[in-house]
């Protein structure tokens, strides 16, 4: 009898450690050009514990599998980054990841995995995928509440609010519960929408209010509510400065049909390319040049395995330049990131490690004379296929697996993202 209970208490601290947080400071010193570099659940979970680094800038470098903070906090899940005292206020660059499984569960509080932001924060390149968030006055998939530029983001799961007080006026979006006068562009969202509040609300399919910019955006998920108030497909309440632009929503799937801003589209509308006026579609490698005004001597560059949106960190630009003497290639964008390739005759390549680049110019400058030359290529933002993301625009951060699902071309299974993919996308499951 004594063995027994002995088993049993261990394997219960087994199992508790299993569910333990451990904080673990990530590598980098969370400057601009020295991010905290967050690749683990424990990395994660020492930004939470550390409001002193809210206002730094982070990088994600790997995707993450959160599924274990339902057992957070006693069974309050994860602590929301940034809040109502202490925003968080600087910049959190998914890279392209994705993280999978957020758990947050809070009847008496803000929640989103950032609650809230201020000013001049910056939100970017990082997808949120079968989260199940709830929490009352302010609820969202990504945000609970602040004026971040997001860009570049979606969110997939489901989103609860269950405010009981009668007073609070409450906002519960996809994305986020409210945008204030931030800028969200490139977003989307598929989660539904479920609130029994018993106060005013506002229920958005991205954003529940917005009193900024809203430019290529959607929403999807089903919009569930149980009392009267305020919904909308795509944004429930938009501020008098609130500007929306190139965006839609799905009107069959969240069965709403207003919406204070965007383009109600039957579901058929959503998954045809031709909808999305204005947005950026297209294929994952740009070549350029030669073009005026860029110099002929520098004839072609390649850029390779973009996916997407951005040209990432680790993809390949590969250049050739025919001059006899040595230059400097500048790679820039609107995001403010950055990169300088010393350049030498013949064909060379280089490894990009200051992106991801949203968008790019090549500045040139000929150590010749230092004339500067500059070009600027587009880079992919969206992608529509059919059977992937089901039919829907998806962004390069998702984790559709390289491939084409034929035998000659297998989707190719890298992470344990492109795993939950399949899972999530039985249409695949004939394919190789």
């Amino acid at each position: 009898m004594i063995k027994k209970i002995l088993f049993t208490v261990a394997g219960l601290l087994a199992g508790l450690s299993l569910w333990a947080q451990t904080a673990t400071k990530p590598a980098g010193s969370g400057t601009s050009s020295d991010p905290y570099q967050i690749a683990t659940l424990d990395n994660l979970y020492w930004v939470t514990q550390n409001s002193s680094s809210w206002g730094s800038d982070f990088i994600q470098t790997a995707d993450i599998d959160a599924t274990a903070t339902k057992n957070w906090n006693g069974g309050a899940g994860f602590s929301p980054i940034g809040n109502y005292s202490i925003s968080f206020t600087g910049t959190y660059n998914g890279n392209d990841h994705i993280i999978s499984g957020l758990f947050i569960n809070l009847p008496t509080g803000e929640a989103g995995f950032f609650d809230h932001t201020g000013s001049g924060s910056v939100i970017e390149n990082l997808g949120l995928e079968n989260v199940d968030i709830g929490g009352t006055t302010n609820v969202g998939g990504l945000l609970a509440v602040g004026s971040a530029t997001i860009r570049n983001c979606y969110t997939t799961g489901k989103i609860t609010e269950a405010s009981t007080s009668g007073v609070n006026t409450t906002s519960i979006g996809g994305l986020a519960g409210q945008t204030g006068n931030g800028n969200v562009s490139n977003c989307y969202s598929t989660c539904s929408i479920n609130s029994v509040s018993t106060g005013q609300y506002f229920a958005g399919g991205l954003t529940g209010g917005s009193g900024g910019t809203i430019t290529n955006c959607y929403a999807t998920g089903a919009i569930n509510i149980s009392t009267t108030g305020s919904t909308g497909g795509l944004i429930a309440l938009k501020g008098a400065s609130g500007v929306v632009t190139n965006s839609f929503w799905d009107i069959q799937t969240t069965g709403v049909s207003t919406s204070q801003g965007g383009t109600g589209k039957t579901t058929a509308e959503m998954k045809t390319e031709s909808t999305y006026t204005g947005w950026n579609f297209t294929t994952n490698t740009a070549t350029v040049g030669p073009s005026s005004p860029f110099p002929g001597n520098l004839n072609s560059v390649t850029i390779s395995g973009t996916r997407g949106a951005a040209i990432t960190n680790g993809n390949q630009i590969t250049y050739k330049y025919l001059e006899n003497t040595i230059g400097t290639i500048t790679l820039s964008d609107p995001s403010g990131h950055s990169q300088n390739v010393i350049v030498s005759p013949g064909q060379s390549t280089v490894t990009v490690s200051g992106g991801p680049f949203q968008g790019l110019t090549l500045h040139y400058t000929d150590h010749n004379d230092n004339t500067i030359y500059q070009n600027t290529i587009t880079i992919p933002v969206w992608r529509i296929q059919s059977g992937i993301n089901n039919g829907y625009p998806y962004l390069p951060g998702q984790t559709v697996p390289a491939g084409t699902g034929t035998s000659s071309d297998p989707y190719q299974i890298a992470t344990l993202g492109n795993l939950y993919w399949v899972s999530q996308h039985s249409s695949s499951w004939g394919s190789y």
